[in-house]
C-alpha cells in the first residue's frame, strides 16, 4: 500500500528466501510506491538476491544507511558498484 512507502524505516531479511521481485516492491519498480524513507535493509544470505536486485534497490532507496548482503553470493562487482553510485548515505 501507498502508506509503508513514508512509514517503513528498516527491514531485516536474513536468511529468507527472497526474490528480487520483492526487492522491486520495495524499490518501487513494480507499483511505483517506493520505501522512501527506508534507511537499513539486511538482506544477508538470500541466496536469489542478484546484481540486478542492488541496481533497482540502488535506483528507488537512495536514503539507504545501512546495508547487510553477507553471504549473498550472486552479487558482484557490478552490483556493489550500483549501490556506491546511487547511495551516498551508506556508513
Amino acid at each position: 500500500s501507498e502508506c509503508c512507502g513514508y512509514t517503513l524505516k528498516s527491514v531485516r531479511l536474513k536468511y529468507c528466501n527472497v526474490s528480487k521481485e520483492s526487492i522491486y516492491w520495495i524499490s518501487g519498480k513494480y507499483a511505483n510506491v517506493k520505501c522512501r524513507v527506508l534507511t537499513a535493509i539486511d538482506i544477508s544470505f538470500c541466496s536469489r538476491v542478484c546484481d540486478q536486485s542492488l541496481k533497482v534497490l540502488a535506483s528507488g532507496c537512495r536514503d539507504l544507511q545501512y546495508l547487510n548482503i553477507s553471504g549473498c553470493k550472486e552479487i558482484s562487482n557490478q552490483g556493489m558498484a550500483s549501490i556506491k553510485r546511487k547511495c551516498h548515505k551508506l556508513r
